[in-house]
């Protein structure tokens, strides 16, 4: 592999372009002499420092010489021009030929690119020695849902009917202060499905391309499990400076930030990642636990059939995202409970049980006393309810509630001085095959308040 750089910044920039190269061979000997040599080889000027020689870049017009006869000249503008000179793919009995390769390379770019080649923001050309190949994201078939879906993705429309439709709606995130304490703004990120038709290319059905601004899919996620019958799917979801059209806002700027922390090297995933400690305050690893599992919701409200005007998600549900905003959901017939509390709850598989935590508020002034029943209840593939699943332990921070186990319900039941109840639980331990086998989905968080006003309602 070959590197030629234009360094941004001051310092070092100034002495741009730097080239170095480094060849990986397997630990080998050579006829001419009896020495064992390593793998690592390296084009470079070598350094003698105390731990013995390193390599060092050439710099200035020496690298700009060496690139020319190299053949990887770069304009001198900020970035890294990579030159592959020889690779041999060791999963592979027979190299491809170059037409092949070129194929290859053009699916691959598309692949994981097409969010930012659709946006105008990457060009992606693959040359051989008979002609030159743009990539265009309208050249793999396997992605054109996730492009019609991007393109729609501000839809008005909350649920998917026909085949070839496009549903979609927000996703808030709450990012935590960063760790210096600048407090940072929530926003949302856009949550996009369209409706899978016979003629489509099924390579990734039932998945959702992940990606910010950078304009790399930094994942399929899987998601077979919430689709049901026909209501197979392709999603997108479209982070920080991805999700709008428009100059981004501060949120989406954040939000960007704080998912390029979230990824690992691999930039193929958005986890609790060390630069993400290092970044922000505790409260990073719930907030993208929080995203995902309100995106599984989401998509479950988006692929849900149609059953006379009531939503298939349970208002529970459908009060964890925004109900204002373009594509948003709007609950209809919205209960008197959204205007007296406020309920928010999380919830995850922990390898042997159900785990779950959140926090009731009453958000009146007045009241006697209220109390809230906590359940889990298992949620079929469909939208319907299954079973309760049985919860083993409950635990609150005010001490002056009182706490009842009734069969696979817990209640808390507080006074008027209390001003909020935090909880976490867990179900039974129980086998994760059992609990998703069957028609069964995933498993839903419940929780139902009841307020004494002053004049004895609730």
């Amino acid at each position: 592999m070959v590197f030629n750089s234009f360094l941004s910044g001051d310092g070092d920039a100034d002495r741009s372009p730097r080239l170095i190269a480094r060849s990986k061979f397997p630990t080998h000997e050579l006829t001419s002499d009896d020495v064992t040599y390593q793998g690592a080889g390296w084009l470079c000027r070598s350094k003698d420092t105390e731990n013995g020689v390193r390599p060092e870049s050439f710099w200035g017009e020496e690298a700009s010489e060496l690139a020319e006869r190299l053949q990887i000249e770069r304009p001198a503008v900020d970035g890294t021009s990579a030159l592959v000179v020889d690779f041999r793919d060791p999963t592979r009995d027979e190299r491809p030929d170059l037409d092949q390769l070129a194929d290859e390379f053009v699916e691959a770019s598309v692949k994981y690119f097409w969010p930012a080649i659709y946006r105008g923001d990457l060009k992606v050309e693959v040359e051989t020695p008979d002609e030159t190949v743009e990539a265009d994201v309208d050249s793999v078939p396997a992605i054109t849902p996730f492009v019609e879906c991007y393109s729609s993705r501000f839809t008005e429309e909350e649920q998917l009917e026909n085949a070839g439709d496009v549903a979609g709606l927000d996703i808030p995130l709450s990012v935590p202060p960063r760790a210096d304490g600048s407090e940072t703004p929530d926003g949302t990120v856009r949550l996009a499905a369209r409706l899978a038709s016979p003629a489509d290319d099924d390579t990734y059905l039932n998945t959702v391309a992940l990606f910010r601004g950078a304009g790399m899919v930094v994942k399929y996620y899987d998601q077979s499990r919430v689709a049901f019958g026909d209501r197979n799917f392709y999603g997108v979801l479209a982070a920080g400076e991805a999700r709008t059209d428009h100059p981004s806002s501060e949120s989406d700027e954040e939000i960007d930030r704080f998912l390029r922390f979230a990824e690992p090297p691999e930039h193929d995933e958005w986890e609790s990642t060390e630069n993400l400690r290092e970044q922000y305050q505790r409260g990073f690893r719930t907030a993208i636990e929080d995203m995902f599992g309100t995106l599984r919701d989401g998509l479950r409200h988006l692929l849900a059939k149609s059953n006379g005007g009531t939503d298939a998600l349970s208002d529970s549900v459908l009060n964890r995202f925004p109900i204002h905003g373009s594509g948003a959901p709007r609950v209809r017939n919205p209960p008197d409970l959204s205007r007296v509390f406020e309920i928010d709850s999380t919830s995850r598989f922990d390898g042997d049980r159900w785990v779950f935590s959140g926090r009731v508020e009453p958000i009146v002034d007045e009241y006697e006393g209220w109390s809230t029943e906590i359940s889990l209840t298992s949620i079929g593939e469909d939208g319907s309810r299954y079973d309760d699943v049985a919860i083993e332990t409950l635990s609150v921070e005010d001490e002056d509630v009182a706490i009842s186990f009734e069969e696979d319900t817990v209640s808390v039941v507080a006074d008027s001085t209390t001003g909020e109840i935090r909880f976490e639980g867990s179900s039974y331990a129980t086998n994760e095959n059992d609990l998703l086998s069957g028609d069964v989905g995933e498993t839903q968080l419940e929780i139902r308040a009841e307020l004494d006003s002053p004049e004895g309602d609730r």
